[in-house]
């Protein structure tokens, strides 16, 4: 094969592998704003059933400058916590189904060194919305 041939091949392969790419990153795209969208929508249901009376998103344990009753939401998705289940003690990784427990009986697993303080009735969310949720904790990093 001559050179020229050669290169002008190799110029339509990577003009062809730079449009495919191209096309990837473009079909990607609205993936950013549909998670900022679910992202917006979480967040106001949490706002909606008050869960940031005690619970932060921020990585902090500080509300309007006292100590937050509840976990931070932060970097929580996947750890392991102690907790205490019917006055027993026991492991539990933060997972889908540990949230959403979490979520419809609040007072069913207390973190061990927190306060079994949940006075108020758990919230009246769908599947849908606690889903909604727990897909938004897991982006906290």
């Amino acid at each position: 094969m001559k050179k020229s041939t050669f290169l002008a091949a190799r110029a339509a392969l990577i003009a062809c592998g730079s449009s495919l790419i191209l096309s990837a990153s473009a079909a990607a795209a609205p993936a950013a704003p549909a998670a900022a969208a679910a992202a917006t929508e979480a967040k106001a249901l949490m706002t909606q059933h008050i869960c940031f009376t005690c619970h932060t998103i921020d990585g902090t344990s500080k509300i309007n400058g006292a100590d937050a009753l509840g976990p931070t939401l932060k970097g929580i998705y996947g750890t392991t916590e102690t907790v205490l289940t019917d006055g027993k003690e026991r492991e539990v990784k933060v997972d889908d189904a540990y949230l959403t427990k979490s979520i419809r009986e609040p007072m069913a697993d207390i973190v061990k060194g927190r306060l079994p303080v949940m006075v108020l009735p758990p919230p009246a969310l769908t599947d849908a919305e606690i889903g909604k949720i727990v897909a938004f904790i897991k982006t906290l990093k």
